[in-house]
């Protein structure tokens, strides 16, 4: 075999090499972060592996949240996402979107049926579109405190979808910083509490 036949493969291999060395530096810190939130709210870190972001797993009451961070490039915007694990006895599809911007739901139509639900909070509506069913059960679960939660969230991007088993919350941002992550958590904390309180479980 020529040395010119391999060329290409061996080239191939170290680009691989390469790139997957960068991407696991560059993932160093967010172990770090990660692996710090575990310790303190007696979760785990699943870590990166080739090409994946690593992942943060947490148990809050019955629930189970799951919470990565990607950083983005010139065609994707970097994002942070949260599941959490619901069993609501009642379906309460929701979502929640940056007004003026468009969305498409090639995975759930049926989004596109919701109705708008309007909040006396000007500058809560003037940030948000909020689509779902019950528009006066979804009115007590999103209290003013989690309504000023999100507002924090409103420039860079935030989408929030609620169903019968999850709860899903994404936000335009790589983090970075464990008050990133803090803060995210008491989102995400406030809304499964009074998600319980209102005793929408199984």
């Amino acid at each position: 075999m020529q040395l010119n036949d391999i060329l290409p493969t061996l080239a191939l291999i170290v680009a691989v090499g390469v790139f997957w060395l960068f991407f696991h530096i560059k993932n160093r810190e967010q172990n770090k972060l990660l692996a710090e939130q575990a310790r303190r709210r007696g979760g785990t870190v699943n870590q990166a592996f080739l090409f994946r972001y690593p992942r943060l797993h947490v148990h809050y009451k019955t629930h189970t949240i799951e919470i990565h961070s990607e950083q983005g490039d010139r065609n994707t915007p970097s994002t942070t996402e949260a599941v959490a694990s619901l069993a609501l006895t009642t379906d309460l599809a929701m979502t929640i979107t940056k007004k003026h911007l468009k969305y498409t739901y090639k995975k759930a139509p049926a989004i596109v049926l919701m109705q708008d639900i309007p909040f006396e909070n000007q500058e809560f509506d003037s940030a948000f579109l909020v689509k779902g069913y019950k528009e006066a059960v979804l009115k007590k679960i999103l209290t003013p405190a989690i309504q000023t939660k999100l507002l924090e969230y409103a420039e860079r991007g935030i989408k929030l979808s609620l169903s019968r088993t999850s709860l899903t919350i994404v936000v335009n941002r790589f983090f970075s910083r464990e008050s990133d992550y803090d803060r995210f958590f008491e989102l995400i904390i406030t809304i499964l509490d009074t998600l319980d309180e209102g005793k929408y479980r199984a």
